[in-house]
């Protein structure tokens, strides 16, 4: 008995007859998620622009004092320059030892 070829077949036209109808509960459901999506979206996008800005405002306070600083250096006030170095030392907390931070 011969063997048939086998003859790879034409996929079917694409047409709208093949999809299910949408019903309105469905449309509905969707409409529903990307509203949702459009508000988590938002909502990043603002946290994201307050972050931002917040970034912003920390480097500026960064340069300002850092441009301070080295106007304070360039001077070469001594007073000034050792209640800096006073004020930038580590706080001690209260019942804090050193000797438990060695491993």
């Amino acid at each position: 008995m011969p063997t048939r070829r086998r003859v790879a077949r034409k996929p079917p036209p694409v047409t709208l007859a093949h999809r299910r109808t949408r019903t309105v509960y469905g449309t509905f459901m969707e409409l529903a998620f990307l509203a949702l999506h459009r508000q988590r979206l938002l909502t990043e996008q603002r946290s994201a622009a307050c972050r931002t800005a917040e970034i912003d405002r920390t480097m500026a306070d960064i340069e300002r004092q850092t441009a301070f600083l080295l106007r304070c250096a360039e001077t070469g006030d001594p007073a000034l320059l050792a209640r800096l170095a006073e004020r930038s030392r580590p706080l001690k907390l209260p019942g804090f030892r050193e000797e438990e931070m060695r491993y």
